[in-house]
């Protein structure tokens, strides 16, 4: 049954047909428009999020959408880019082996 509501719920979001509801004991929650009752009285978005918590959650913890100070930090000073490059297998076993990028930067350094 279980199943049955999950691939339900997921039509709806596809075929664009879901709606927030709240029922008549004050529970909330989001369901086909097709599926609509007198039991349910259709909300808005923000007033499910400010029902069901998500709202609350998200200014209190931060959670959700991009962060100032997020992200993987850079090695040292300079901020590093990614580059990709081709290499055999044998190469690709041998740069290992020599300490891969750690290596590559001192030599880089070497060369000035």
């Amino acid at each position: 049954m279980a199943n049955e509501k999950l691939e339900k719920y997921r039509k709806a979001k596809e075929n664009g047909t879901l709606v927030c509801v709240k029922d008549t004991e004050g529970y909330v929650s989001m369901i086909d428009k097709n599926d609509l009752t007198d039991e349910y009285i259709i909300i808005t978005r923000e007033e499910l999020e400010e029902l069901n918590g998500t709202k609350y959650y998200r200014e209190t913890f931060g959670h959700g959408g991009a962060r100032k100070g997020s992200g993987r930090k850079g090695k040292g000073d300079a901020a590093a880019k990614s580059y990709t490059i081709r290499l055999t297998n044998s190469e690709r076993e041998e740069f290992t082996r020599r300490g891969g990028a750690k290596w590559l930067r001192e030599q880089l350094k070497k060369t000035g």
